[in-house]
């Protein structure tokens, strides 16, 4: 390893550890001010961490790197330099270690970008939260595809359809179906998508509700008919035809009940910080 060290605000090619492969030392270069080096230095540590088998894996992630490296320092470039700030390390740095493992799904990719570029903006620090990035984390890429959904606070509709039981008991039959992604509408799709809206919930960043509903009833006209809707039939008919009980009692009709989900004040803040606005 070569003895010179790093100065100022120039980072040190040469000081790189000889593990990292030429085509992702070339990518390590200065950003284009301060806080751009310092995130350059932070991932340069964190992917040197990476040894990838094949020759394809390594430029890959080096291109991967770079486009993220690129993106980052157009974001910065693109604030007002009055609002750049020395970020805290207490989330940069958990951000940049856990980026490293998302640069291929884009779309986690740019909400750690947008976390780095907003936790040096004066404007948004206060609102960055040391768990953002561990929630960043956890997110697949439909996660995040629902959450941009609720942007600008967007109230939407969930239904939980259920089995009315003779004397008037009932017994759910499927929650938390979620129908307003317009790429997710298929029964495979919807189970799926309560998947997602389960773990949005479990981070706190969503809230599901059953205990109210929007006003106008059209937007649940979409409950009524669907691939779901047909499934949940197609079973309580045969439940009907060999006169199926649960809890002793006869199954005698499918309905639904009309919910909510919206996101909490800390999915307003996440969704403010890690989203294009």
């Amino acid at each position: 390893m070569s003895d010179e060290k790093n100065s100022g605000n120039t980072f040190n090619i040469n000081a790189v550890p000889s593990c990292i492969d030429e085509p992702v030392k070339a990518v390590l270069n200065p950003g284009a001010n301060q806080i751009g080096t310092l995130f350059g230095d932070l991932l340069a540590m964190a992917t040197s961490k990476i040894h990838f088998s094949a020759e394809k894996m390594r430029l890959q992630q080096a291109h991967d790197l770079e486009e993220f490296k690129k993106s980052l320092s157009d974001k910065l470039n693109a604030k007002p330099a009055e609002c750049l700030v020395e970020p805290r390390m207490q989330v940069v740095g958990p951000a940049v270690e856990n980026a490293k493992f998302c640069m291929d799904e884009p779309q986690i990719r740019k909400m750690f970008q947008n976390l780095l570029a907003n936790s040096a903006d004066i404007r948004y620090q206060s609102q960055v939260h040391p768990s953002f990035s561990a929630m960043i984390a956890q997110m697949s890429p439909l996660d995040a595809e629902n959450l941009e959904l609720f942007k600008g606070g967007r109230t939407l509709p969930i239904a939980r359809y259920k089995y009315t039981l003779e004397n008037d008991g009932e017994r759910a039959a499927f929650t938390n179906c979620f129908l307003k992604n317009p790429k997710m509408i298929h029964a495979t799709d919807i189970d799926l998508q309560a998947t997602s809206l389960s773990s949005l919930e479990r981070q706190g960043l969503i809230e599901i509700r059953y205990d109210c509903w929007l006003l106008d009833e059209k937007l649940y006209d979409v409950f009524i008919k669907n691939e779901l809707r047909d499934i949940l039939e197609s079973e309580l008919l045969q439940m009907k035809a060999c006169e199926a009980k649960i809890n002793d009692r006869k199954v005698r009709s499918l309905d639904f009940d009309k919910g909510i989900v919206r996101l909490t004040p800390l999915g307003k803040t996440f969704v403010s910080v890690c989203f294009d606005i």
